[in-house]
């Protein structure tokens, strides 16, 4: 580049560096992008069948107190994605009992104990307790597993002892029932809650 400048008639070119601060035109450029995403907590419990079973343990009139009658309740799976794992509760509406629909109360007249267990099918957890009346919840806490992302499962069983008492004192071979006669009926809850 030449700066011209005329100086009293007289044309005189001199020469002019010009230095340009910064990048070149062909200068790399960066481009950067964040990447991001959220996974939700999802802990559940799933019965092979549907979410809510009927566990029917049919007439109990004509078995013997010291029978027991015994009905599975499925195989339930467990998913949990939670990195502290979950707890697992198992609560009954009447405190382990079946009560009779319309008594005034579910007195030792009016109700039917039960058990629940459940075991284990084998997995890296293991899934199982033994027989519980569920007086109260019964709670579990299980560790994050790598196997709970795709599912664990057991199997749960309910077993209840018959109402024919026929070896009352006095009576010979009657039909006797410790309870009175009607329909009986509890819930039972599985609840999975992430820590």
């Amino acid at each position: 580049m030449c700066l011209r400048k005329t100086i009293q008639g007289l044309a005189v070119s001199v020469p002019l560096a010009v230095t340009v601060i910064g990048a070149p035109a062909w200068a790399r450029q960066d481009i950067t992008y964040s990447l991001s995403a959220t996974v939700d907590t999802v802990c559940a419990a799933y019965h092979e069948t549907s979410s809510s079973t009927s566990i029917d343990f049919a007439e109990l009139a004509l078995t013997e107190t010291s029978s027991p009658v015994t009905v599975d309740g499925g195989e339930v799976a467990y998913t949990c994605n939670a990195p502290g794992g979950f707890d697992r509760t198992i609560s009954s509406s009447n405190g382990g009992y079946l009560c009779r629909a319309g008594a005034a109360s579910c007195d030792q007249y009016n109700r039917i104990a039960y058990t629940v267990s459940h075991d284990d099918n084998g997995g890296s957890i293991d899934l199982s307790f033994a027989a519980v009346q569920l007086t109260s919840d019964q709670v579990d806490t299980f560790a994050a597993d790598d196997s709970l992302l795709l599912g664990e499962d057991g199997d749960m069983e309910f077993v209840i002892q018959g109402v024919r008492n026929s070896s009352v004192a006095g009576i010979n071979n009657g039909d006797q029932t410790t309870v009175y006669a009607g329909s009986y009926a509890d819930t039972v809850t599985v609840t999975i809650t992430a820590n």
